[in-house]
């Protein structure tokens, strides 16, 4: 077929993205380079659509005066910042094999036709018939457009398949993986970030960080070994534990934000407080059991401070007791911290590693000294990654957890 590129690429925006995906790739070389360049970007420029228009919504917001109008807007922003973090998520998970241009990998694209269908579907009835959009929500708070709903269970789904089937096979997925870790943890809207020390001495990338997650937890302690499995196994589920935190810890505290924001708002705000949500997982791999998770702050206040009020219409998921707590004349000294509920992850990380395997935050903002391909891909990847849960220490569980990785990369 004589027929350019671009022109192919002119006739296949026609066709959905799920059938470029799933059908169109897969015809010959040359559709598969067309349909997959298209996906790529059109994937890309989704962070920059949703942008621009948080932008207008604000302006808008800024600009109104009528409360009805105000409380469309925000629950069209609430809806905006979902969908967007959701980007954030895939993009954390994909860009090492998709958009990666400081150093050789095995490439990949964005094939996930369906999310951004969604994505498109989401965008013309915001732009077009935004009623649609936050109709639901204003009826019943925190109510999302099944456009919405479809896009977080496809985020979920999308990733977990995407470092099992295009990530692990990979010879050098425990080198070309990166700083992936810290790029899911970046992806943390409401954990907060402490840079120790960053810094690039030649070709070496040396930084320490500190993450802290309000009313998280990560739990892991040793067990008789089940099965074997191997060190590219063991990464894809550290990561896909940090991905399930993450996404469970922003979507509870984005629900509290999206709710004190519309009391600044509104002058006659209507909308309820979140209502009482806990996420957990768990798992064993080989011979470590984990146990992991989070809870939003109508959670926290119910679990250790019951004699605030609590309204029953807002609990969802109801908590079940833990035992009783210890009587305060019965604990020495030594046994006082029991008596604080500490309830907050700790994650520190020191990463030392070629300047081209940096997380995805620091090389944005210094592409251009990374690009050096030459210079910047080769040497050791040394990463230590250590979880600190105090709270462990009340029912008489390790308080922390080391994951270690060092291995050689080079160019192949």
């Amino acid at each position: 077929m004589l027929m350019p590129l671009e022109i192919l690429q002119n006739v296949f925006k026609f066709i959905t993205y799920q059938e470029l995906s799933d059908r169109v790739r897969k015809v010959n070389r040359k559709f598969k380079l067309a349909a997959e360049d298209l996906l790529n970007k059109s994937f890309k420029t989704l962070s920059k659509k949703l942008q621009n228009l948080t932008s207008t919504t604000f302006r808008a917001i800024e600009s109104t005066q009528d409360d009805m109008e105000l409380k469309c807007l925000c629950r069209l922003l609430n809806l905006l910042d979902i969908i967007n973090f959701q980007q954030t998520v895939i993009m954390a998970t994909i860009w090492r094999y998709v958009y990666n241009e400081f150093y050789r990998t095995q490439k990949s694209c964005m094939y996930g036709g369906l999310i951004l269908d969604l994505y498109d579907l989401f965008l013309y009835k915001f732009t077009m018939k935004p009623y649609q959009i936050y109709g639901p929500a204003v009826v019943k708070d925190y109510a999302l457009p099944e456009e919405v709903k479809h896009i977080i269970h496809l985020t979920k789904n999308f990733c977990i398949h995407f470092d099992k089937v295009s990530e692990e096979p990979i010879k050098h997925a425990l080198s070309v993986s990166g700083c992936k870790i810290l790029d899911l943890l970046d992806c943390a809207t409401y954990g907060s970030r402490s840079v120790i020390f960053e810094r690039a001495t030649g070709n070496t990338f040396s930084a320490k960080y500190c993450y802290f997650l309000q009313n998280a937890w990560f739990v892991a302690f040793g067990i008789s070994p089940d099965r074997e499995m191997s060190l590219k196994q063991k990464q894809r589920m550290m990561h896909m534990r940090i991905r399930r935190i993450i996404l469970a810890h922003t979507e509870m505290f984005m629900q509290q934000q999206q709710y004190e924001r519309e009391l600044l708002v509104r002058s006659y705000p209507t909308m309820k407080k979140p209502s009482v949500v806990v996420y957990t997982g768990y798992g064993d791999v080989h011979d470590t059991f984990f146990c992991y998770g989070a809870m939003n702050d109508a959670a926290y206040l119910q679990k250790f401070h019951l004699h605030e009020e609590q309204n029953d219409e807002d609990v969802e998921d109801e908590l079940h007791n833990e035992g009783v707590p210890p009587n305060p004349d019965e604990l020495d000294d030594q046994d006082d911290f029991l008596l604080v509920p500490h309830l907050g992850l700790e994650i520190d990380i020191r990463i030392d590693c070629p300047l081209a395997y940096a997380p995805y935050k620091y090389i944005k903002e210094h592409e251009d000294v990374i690009r050096d391909e030459e210079k910047s891909s080769t040497g050791m990847f040394n990463l230590c990654v250590e979880f600190n849960f105090p709270g462990a220490h009340y029912p008489r569980l390790p308080s922390t957890y080391n994951y270690h990785k060092k291995i050689s990369t080079r160019q192949y």
